[in-house]
């Protein structure tokens, strides 16, 4: 009788044992299916590998944003303060040194100097009123929150500054027209912070 037990349970462990290699065997090719894949995604830049790569070469070659150009660091150009300033200039709407000791270069009579204040939510001057071509320095300061000012018209804006705080822009007012300016802070525009900007011919 014993004997007869063992041989009957000799073939269910046997199937027992090749059913566990089989799911060994099952679990090795899905965790070598798994590393593939992964290896895959990563060559493509997937998990920030070759695609972090070529964010910071396009970082590289982009021109600075607004608030990174250092005073002394670049001088405007021969007379071009326009959007598309060339390689060593500071663009139009560049924050030239927090506005310490800078001064316009432009012919007398073409510069527009404002100091404006912003507070939550609205501007101390609604509408600044300048000629095509004149050059302009805002200085702005925040009396009350987190602001800035902006005009997409002419690429400029300034810093974001809090309370008590102040920032410049210089800019030229190269067109004709009226120009939405605002503060690009949350919704600060859509719950009223906004002006015009009128450039006369």
């Amino acid at each position: 009788m014993p004997e007869e037990q063992d041989m009957q349970s000799a073939p269910q462990e046997a199937g027992a044992e090749e059913g566990r290699g089989g799911v060994k065997t099952a679990i090795a090719v899905v965790v070598v299916i798994i590393i593939v894949a992964a290896v895959l995604v990563y060559a493509r830049g997937g998990f920030g590998g070759a695609d972090t790569d070529r964010q910071e070469q396009t970082a590289e070659e982009q021109p600075a944003r607004f608030g990174e150009a250092e005073f002394g660091e670049a001088q405007f150009g021969d007379g071009d303060t326009g959007g598309n300033a060339a390689e060593g200039e500071v663009p139009s709407g560049t924050v030239i040194d927090g506005g310490q000791g800078f001064e316009v270069d432009a012919p007398e009579g073409q510069t527009k100097e404002f100091t404006i204040t912003g507070h939550s939510f609205a501007f101390s001057d609604p509408n600044l009123r300048v000629k095509k071509g004149d050059t302009v320095k805002l200085t702005f300061t925040s009396t009350d929150g987190f602001h800035d000012w902006t005009v997409d018209a002419f690429d400029a804006r300034t810093e974001r500054v809090n309370t008590g705080d102040s920032s410049v822009v210089v800019f030229t007012a190269d067109k004709a027209g009226e120009f939405p300016f605002y503060c690009s802070v949350g919704s600060h525009r859509q719950l009223g912070m906004e002006g015009k900007l009128i450039v006369e011919e």
